[in-house]
């Protein structure tokens, strides 16, 4: 996959997650299709992740500077 390929596949997809985000922030409806919505954030959240990691290895902790 070229690096513009995955910069699109990975903008569209965080796109996707923000929507489903605001669904759930706005959404006023039963307690039953909150916990849907919420479940459906969750099972994308961790798809985006196992998809993304082998590309994008997460970051080194940050520390603070001793001195």
């Amino acid at each position: 996959m070229s690096t513009d390929d995955l910069v699109s596949v990975l903008a569209e997809d965080h796109l996707g997650l923000s929507r489903i985000c605001t669904e759930l922030e706005i959404d006023h409806g039963s307690p039953e299709n909150r916990r849907e919505v919420a479940d459906h954030l969750i099972a994308q959240l961790v798809r985006h992740e196992v998809a993304e990691e082998p590309y994008l290895p997460p970051a080194p902790p940050c520390t603070a500077p001793t001195t």
